[in-house]
Parts: C-alpha cells; structure tokens; sequence
C-alpha cells in the first residue's frame, strides 16, 4: 500500500473513500502518525495557469468531512487534488467544519476562502494557505464613464462661490 505523507498527517488512499464517520476517525488517527517519506522522480513546475487548467479538469469526488478542524479539511481536500502544498497552520485555522461535497476539490478550497477567509497562493510549484488579515484594506479600480474633472476650478474658493464652473 502507498503511503502519501504531507506535514505531521499521512493519508492513506481509504481516508479519501471512505464512510463519513470512518474519515474522522480515520483522519485523527493519521495526525498522530510519524512523517514517511516516499522518494518521487522530480516533477516538472507547472505554470500557474497550467496548474489552475490541471485543477479546474479534475472530476468530481465525494469528499465527506465531519466535525473536523477547517486546517485538516485544507489539508484532505488539497491532498484529493494532487496538488503540492504547505499544510495550513492549526492555530490559524481553528473552526471545526462538516460537509458532504461531491465536486470538483479546487472548487470546494474556493468555496472555503471566500467562507472563511483565507487565500490560496501558488509559488514555484506550491500552494501555500493563508488567512486574509482582518483590518487589511483591498484596493479595487473603478472606471469612470462619466466625469466633469475639466470643470473644476483650481485654488481656493470664496464665500459664496461654487466649486464648480
């Protein structure tokens, strides 16, 4: 049997097959686990956009997922996506998550961000996990269809006198 390690949790192919109350205890039993290395040939670095192309095509999979950390279930759904990643950290990702997904995984990770927060980066071949800081400002660039900029008068304005030309 092949035995795919990724942090501190080894998945066996089961966990992903199997019943919903078998995966947590399946998956809980795993995060005690030593670390097991299986050597690979060197892989190719995908492009981002090759890489998001492989993940979008992925078929659909049933991914249960019961009472479990929300940095697990990263971690599981990730895994059932083949795709090379930093495992989230648990103290960043503290929610206890249920659902029964059946779909695409790089969907349902999405689906998780935009719920919960976090963003997903891909650099040099690895998706890393992070969460979207609380008080962080997002810029966005709106397009004006109309202005009146050129009416504007420069300088300071007098008692009574409009802005505006």
């Amino acid at each position: 049997m092949k035995i795919l390690a990724i942090g501190s949790l080894v998945l066996l192919p089961l966990v992903l097959s199997a019943q919903p109350s078998r995966l947590a205890t399946e998956v809980s039993k795993l995060s005690q686990a030593p670390l097991v290395i299986e050597k690979t040939a060197a892989t190719h670095v995908l492009s981002e956009a090759d890489e998001l192309a492989r993940l979008q095509a992925i078929e659909g999979r049933r991914l249960p997922i019961q009472q479990a950390p929300l940095g697990d279930a990263i971690t599981v759904i990730a895994t059932s996506a083949e795709m090379n990643f930093v495992a989230p950290p648990p103290s960043e990702f503290p929610e206890t998550i249920s659902l029964n997904f059946q779909g695409n995984p790089y969907e349902l990770l999405q689906i998780l961000g935009d719920q919960y927060r976090f963003t997903m980066t891909y650099r040099r071949g690895v998706w890393v996990f992070n969460r979207e800081s609380a008080g962080a400002l997002i810029g966005k660039v709106y397009r004006l269809k109309h202005s009146n900029l050129e009416s504007v008068s420069k300088g300071r304005p007098e008692h009574g006198r409009d802005f505006w030309a």
